[in-house]
């Protein structure tokens, strides 16, 4: 084999093997709001603005996405009913998400509460 070829298959090994390794994320949040309230949900990325969505009872935005080679992906949102805005973090890849590779926020008015594949679930604070 050249070298030529022993070096793009290696290329390609690597490109795959960071795919495999880091695998594609999955975040959904979901209006649970108690009262059938409509949610106001903005999320985003240092690097994506994912958009503004208005959220009916029971209606999910979702998004998918790989994290950094780092670990330093964060997605961030704000949610909004009436005059209450709060945020949380919907997916931190340096330590609590990593290993979560679908995440589901259940959007309730005294927290945020997840249900996961790959990692812990429960409710965290609003930050």
């Amino acid at each position: 084999m050249s070298l030529f070829t022993q070096s793009l298959l290696l290329l390609c090994v690597l490109t795959f093997s960071k795919q495999n390794v880091l695998g594609v994320h999955q975040v959904n949040v979901h209006n649970t709001l108690e009262g059938n309230l409509d949610m106001t949900l903005h999320c985003q990325s240092g690097d994506d603005d994912l958009g503004v969505h208005l959220l009916d009872p029971y209606e999910h935005f979702g998004w998918h996405f790989n994290i950094s080679l780092f670990y330093t992906t964060l997605f961030y949102c704000s949610v909004k009913w009436n005059d209450e805005l709060h945020h949380f973090d919907a997916f931190i890849a340096n330590y609590r998400d990593r290993h979560r590779f679908v995440l589901d926020w259940y959007i309730k008015k005294e927290q945020p509460c997840v249900v996961s594949i790959g990692g812990k679930d429960g409710c965290y604070p609003w930050k």
